[in-house]
């Protein structure tokens, strides 16, 4: 064979490996389009909590307020395995709380938050601890903008039936208001950064849960979770508004 040739083949071989480790990408061979997720517990008297993935522990021991450290890739799983066997335990027993088959849709970001009360009162089931998956927004903000997720995970006191709430500034125009949303939901607002006023407002409705003062920084994302339980006894187990950062995309 020629020499020229011999070169030639040899160019095409390397350049054929290149693209194959191009395509392959980091993280031990992760795909852009897989799922991502970050585990979250707003539950107020649960302060440890696992979730497993196929029976796999992917966030340990999870304090009230607290989050896995970042979004973590998982493979896509569709209809034909009933997507991701999801499931909710006590760290301390291993005891479990929930359990949901959940198809998380590829390029997806999902946050899958623990809420309400572990020790629920008989008859007041609908406040039981469990989890619900919510899409986020993680789409950085341009100028001075920053984007909050918000989360409604707070449930009422002994005999009271949690309502839907507003997300609001505190005054009878609010310039930022999410409207109604029910226990277990989420929605999203796209605000001005810098300090600002808050309120959890039943909707349609005078009464307020909890107020909070928050500086917003611009190009930053934040969950925020609307957590506690009505008249508890120990203070940091009460109805709060918590912004907590959350990692961005471009």
């Amino acid at each position: 064979m020629p020499a020229m040739m011999r070169r030639f083949i040899l160019f095409v071989g390397v350049c054929l490996t290149l693209l194959t480790l191009s395509a392959c990408g980091g993280g031990g061979g992760g795909s852009a389009d897989n799922p991502v997720i970050m585990f979250v517990n707003s539950s107020a008297d649960a302060n440890g909590l696992d979730f497993k993935m196929n029976d796999t522990v992917e966030a340990s021991n999870l304090s009230f307020l607290a989050t896995t450290p970042d979004f973590e890739e998982f493979e896509f799983k569709g209809a034909d395995v009933d997507g991701w066997d999801v499931s909710l335990h006590l760290n301390v027993d291993d005891t479990e709380i929930d359990r949901q088959a959940i198809i998380f849709p590829t390029n997806s970001d999902t946050l899958v938050i623990a809420h309400g009360i572990k020790n629920f009162a008989v008859g007041e089931e609908i406040k039981r601890l469990r989890f619900t998956p919510i899409s986020a927004n993680r789409l950085q903000p341009n100028g001075n903008k920053a984007r909050l997720i918000i989360f409604h995970g707070f449930e009422r006191s002994l005999g009271n039936t949690t309502p839907a709430v507003e997300f609001r500034n505190p005054t009878e125009t609010p310039l930022n208001n999410t409207g109604s949303i029910n226990p277990g939901a989420s929605a999203t607002l796209l605000v001005d950064s810098g300090s600002q006023d808050w309120e959890i407002r039943r909707a349609g409705a005078s009464g307020v849960f909890a107020t909070k003062t928050q500086i917003l920084q611009s190009g930053k994302v934040y969950l925020v979770l609307l957590s506690g339980i009505e008249d508890d006894p120990t203070p940091s187990k009460q109805v709060s508004i918590n912004f907590i950062e959350i990692p961005s995309t471009l």
